[in-house]
């Protein structure tokens, strides 16, 4: 049984998600944006979401994509909800023991605002592909539509390889380039645009699955497309209030090549059981400390000094909150999951079958 050692990969990416929120929280003059840490991390995110769930359709789902889509809901939305619900009580705290603090740079309206029933129900959907965001009380929302959008097209793509197997992957791959095409000819909403980013994930596993030479020259195109969109178009606007020199477009792009080449790495290294064990433990806190950090920010940059201290104490309560919500949520939907997928994940493989384990 061969395991892909993305764990601790995935919660540093997470943190680099944190370290760009963090500026408010730190000394005047503190712009930890420059960097970019959090948009390049989240565009990384896409990247191996597109090996991980693309390996998870092929070894658990086929011919089941309503299976599929039923164990990426669990996955993606009680955890929403509960950042959502956390948020929200910290932004009450906020609005009642700190009175015209907000709107600021964590929280976009106003207290009136956040909380107008309006406002409200945008939120609680705001994961669905096709909403549009408004005084978002978990900013990252955009994110996880784009995630979802990927997973709507791999279920797609699934009940198709059932009928046709294949046409499956190809019109998945022309479905792609026709949506990044629609982004380009401004045709389409700006989430198109993370369409290079799944493509990229999605031939790197069949390339490192198949070890095929023309696999690889299709993930060097894609590396290339995926590094011209990141530095063109996604990180500039993410940050169309300001300019970026060419030392930090360079910084952008070495940090961006490297986390996008990670995964092809490490795709390749065997860990010992030991080890397996503690880069799963660790790879578990990803998605939930990527959520849960905003209420810790918002609450920090209240009620804390602004101060290097209070920068670090933050990426150690968010972590510290990552792991309750992991303990508390995640390992009673972990059993659900596995009766949803047909086995669990850290079961062995049939008799003559070669398993990876997808870290999702």
């Amino acid at each position: 049984m061969i395991y892909r050692p993305f764990g601790a990969f995935r919660t540093l990416l997470a943190l680099l998600v944190v370290a760009q929120h963090v500026g408010p929280l730190g000394p005047a003059g503190m712009d930890w944006t420059v960097w970019a840490t959090g948009s390049t991390a989240v565009l990384a995110f896409f990247a191996l979401s597109g090996f991980v769930i693309t390996e998870a359709a092929e070894r658990f789902y086929q011919a089941r994509p309503g299976a599929f889509a039923v164990n990426r809901g669990i996955r993606i939305v009680p955890q929403y909800l509960l950042a959502l619900a956390l948020s929200v009580a910290s932004v009450a705290l906020v609005a009642r023991y700190r009175p015209g603090f907000l709107p600021n740079e964590l929280v976009t309206g106003s207290p009136t605002q956040m909380f107008a029933p309006g406002n409200l129900a945008t939120n609680l959907i705001a994961i669905l592909p096709g909403t549009q965001d408004g005084h978002m009380f978990v900013p990252y929302a955009w994110a996880l539509r784009a995630e979802i959008a990927f997973y709507v097209l791999l279920a797609g793509t699934i009940w198709l390889a059932s009928h046709m197997r294949s046409a499956a992957y190809p019109t998945l791959a022309c479905a792609g380039a026709a949506i990044f095409a629609a982004f380009l000819a401004g045709k389409g909403p700006g989430l198109f645009q993370f369409a290079p980013f799944f493509a990229y994930g999605i031939a790197a596993y069949f390339a490192t699955a198949r070890r095929s030479l023309g696999l690889y020259a299709v993930v060097a195109g894609l590396f290339g497309l995926c590094l011209w969109t990141a530095l063109r178009i996604s990180i500039p606007s993410a940050f169309a209030w300001r300019a970026y020199s060419a030392a930090e477009s360079v910084t952008h792009a070495a940090l961006f090549s490297a986390l996008l080449l990670a995964p092809l790495v490490l795709s390749r290294v065997e860990l010992p059981d030991h080890w397996r064990r503690v880069d799963r433990r660790i790879g578990d806190l990803s998605y939930p400390v990527y959520l849960q950090q905003i209420a810790v920010l918002v609450l920090f940059s209240a009620f804390l000094p602004h101060a290097y201290w209070a920068v670090a104490a933050a990426f150690v309560a968010a972590l510290a909150l990552g792991f309750l919500s992991d303990r508390v949520l995640e390992r009673a939907l972990r059993k659900l999951r596995d009766r949803v997928r047909g086995r669990r994940l850290e079961a062995p493989a049939p008799a003559g079958r070669a398993w990876r384990r997808p870290p999702i």
